[in-house]
């Protein structure tokens, strides 16, 4: 360790003993001068001075005149150094010294202090999202041990990064209270805001598609949303709000998609495989049904479903069509070949007894696909026969 200073004025004397002082040019000036007036004013024996003989004649007034200039013979005097500027000592010398200044030790923090610097404080992912929102929370307290989160939704967490999922929209107060070693306790809360997600769903409606003509009716049932995006599964886009009608190049599957947006930003998608236009088509047709006995029928629907009193197929669509109706011994008792008739439940003008009665049906669909189906289908006159 370097010498010990035990006050400002023993380093100042140390760092100025041995140093070259260099007085400014103000000072220069001054200092010229006054050695001007020590020589002009001096005694010499080998010349007479101007000074002396102006002292003598002038009297008291000059001598009381001149005290500034009988101040000192020495060039060096205290109004010299006074105004002479301290250079600052090199960067090593004050190194040396604050080496040399004894350390400082701090005094301990008290515990009432150190409870003072507990703080909670929190982050959460994201402060708003649509519903279902999930949300990661991470604790950014000081000096926490212990945690207990509220989230506001009745559900609660004690560790210290939850998650949390919100079910419903609405605004959420999330409290996290901390506590320390000593049981001091913080508190920090944040509100997150659930947006309300629209609810996307379509359908197909098969009764209004035409297979023969690869023509889908899709029906937009959602709920909530302004605006609508359809993707048909065939790289074509359409943004109607409402019931679309899609036609497809050629038959195949197609996974179909509608993205509902509400106002706020907020999402919902709905998907279904177009199996309406798949490659396996099938025919469904009833186990029952019941005749009309008031009114004999040519047969025709418009739609499937639309007449529980006639003997047809639900069917997605055919190229070519024969159903033919058979009594018990084989005899045949009703043909066509329209996929919109189906038979009436009449035997050459009367109303057919309740029984069983065999039918085939057989034809193409649109891909060129051939179907045979061969199956018993029962009439019920009495409504009390069914079950």
């Amino acid at each position: 360790m370097g010498k010990e200073f035990h006050n400002l004025e023993d380093l100042f004397r140390t760092q100025m003993e041995h140093r070259e002082q260099n007085p400014s040019p103000d000072v220069l000036r001054k200092l010229k001068k006054r050695l001007w007036w020590s020589d002009f004013m001096g005694f010499h024996p080998a010349r007479v001075n101007i000074g002396y003989v102006t002292l003598v004649l002038g009297g008291a007034t000059v001598l009381l005149l001149n005290t500034d200039i009988w101040h000192s013979e020495n060039p060096t005097s205290d109004a010299l150094i006074e105004e002479t500027s301290i250079a600052e000592p090199e960067a090593d010398e004050v190194l040396a010294y604050n080496e040399a200044m004894p350390a400082r030790i701090p005094e301990p923090v008290s515990n009432d202090i150190a409870r003072a610097l507990l703080s909670a404080r929190f982050e959460a992912e994201s402060m708003q999202g649509c519903a279902p929102f999930t949300v990661q929370f991470k604790d950014k307290s000081v000096q926490a041990t212990e945690w207990k989160w509220k989230f506001g939704n009745g559900k609660s967490s004690t560790l210290r990064n939850p998650q949390a999922t919100f079910e419903e929209p609405g605004e959420y107060l999330v409290t996290l209270t901390v506590k320390d070693e000593s049981k001091a306790s913080a508190e920090h809360t944040k509100t997150i805001r659930v947006l309300a997600r629209p609810q996307a769903h379509m359908d197909i409606d098969i009764n209004g598609s035409d297979m023969a003509l690869r023509k889908v009716l899709f029906k937009n049932k959602s709920k909530g949303g302004q605006k609508y995006t359809w993707d048909f599964g065939d790289t074509r886009l359409d943004n109607s709000p409402d019931a679309i009608e899609h036609i497809y190049a050629d038959f195949g599957v197609y996974p179909v998609r509608l993205i509902a947006e509400a106002e706020n930003g907020c999402r919902d998608t709905a998907s279904l495989v177009n199996r309406f236009l798949e490659a396996d088509y099938t025919l469904y047709f009833p186990l029952n049904f019941r005749p009309n006995p008031y009114e004999r029928t040519n047969g025709l629907y418009e739609s499937a479903g639309s007449n529980s009193g006639i003997f047809y197929p639900k069917n997605a669509g055919v190229k070519t069509y024969q159903l033919k109706v058979f009594l018990s011994n084989g005899q045949e008792i009703f043909t066509t070949s329209n996929i919109k008739q189906g038979w009436n439940g009449y035997i050459h003008g009367q109303l057919a007894p309740s029984g069983y009665y065999r039918y085939e049906a057989s034809g193409t669909y649109p891909n060129g696909q051939e179907f045979t189906y061969k199956s018993t289908v029962r009439v019920i006159i009495d409504p009390n026969d069914y079950y």
